[in-house]
């Protein structure tokens, strides 16, 4: 075969696949549809919850597609706050922020950081990032992790690396975060664990039936 034609053939393939990556990859910003966070009741079980919103600023910063912020209480009335966000692509070079890296410029000081295993039902064991925050006195208890099409996440970089991955595979990249907190109170840290633990134990159930994994 003639080197010129053999150059060419070799072009013109190179130049199909990336266009089809390209056109993939471009595919894959658009979501399939968004969940539909809403579905998630304020009322049910024992919890009753009202929804609230950050300042718009707040809302740039984090670049979601949709999010949830909910207060619930329990037969204490001592708050329980849920936030979901939904991520339809993470593009090179973007990352969902990490309460570690927000929380300090919020003014909460990160006391302590553990990995503690939840049990939520229908998605069996997760790993979730465990924090006690201070701030002027006050503590919190706050559990967040991540939701893939890979299953649940707990490390930052993890979750980079599934992304990344999904992404040379021409797969979604979209994840879906989840953070609860719950102020310490009179039944110490434990207390604050355990309402934390037990709203998503009933809410994440209610909410999957809004999640597109």
């Amino acid at each position: 075969m003639d080197k010129s034609k053999a150059i060419a053939g070799i072009s013109i393939v190179l130049s199909l696949l990336v266009g089809a990556s390209t056109y993939a990859l471009r595919a894959q910003r658009t979501a399939p549809g968004l969940p539909k966070l809403d579905l998630l009741p304020l009322r049910f079980d024992q919890y009753a919850g009202t929804e609230e919103r950050f300042d718009s600023a707040t809302y740039v910063v984090l670049g979601a597609d949709t999010t949830t912020l909910r207060r619930y209480a329990g037969a204490d009335g001592i708050p329980i706050w849920l936030f979901v966000a939904y991520f339809g692509a993470q593009n090179y070079g973007e990352q969902i922020h990490s309460p570690r890296n927000c929380l300090p410029g919020g003014g909460w000081n990160i006391v302590s950081h553990e990995h503690v295993p939840l049990i939520l039902p229908g998605r069996g064991e997760v790993t979730s990032n465990r924090l006690l925050i201070e701030s002027q006195g006050n503590q919190q208890i706050m559990h967040y992790f991540f939701l893939t099409r890979v299953g649940p996440v707990a490390s930052e970089y993890r979750l980079k690396f599934e992304l990344a991955r999904a992404a040379l595979t021409f797969k979604p990249r979209d994840a879906v975060f989840v953070r609860v907190s719950s102020p310490v109170r009179e039944d110490g840290p434990e207390g604050a664990d355990q309402r934390c633990r037990d709203l998503l134990s009933q809410a994440m159930p209610l909410l999957s039936h809004g999640l597109l994994f």
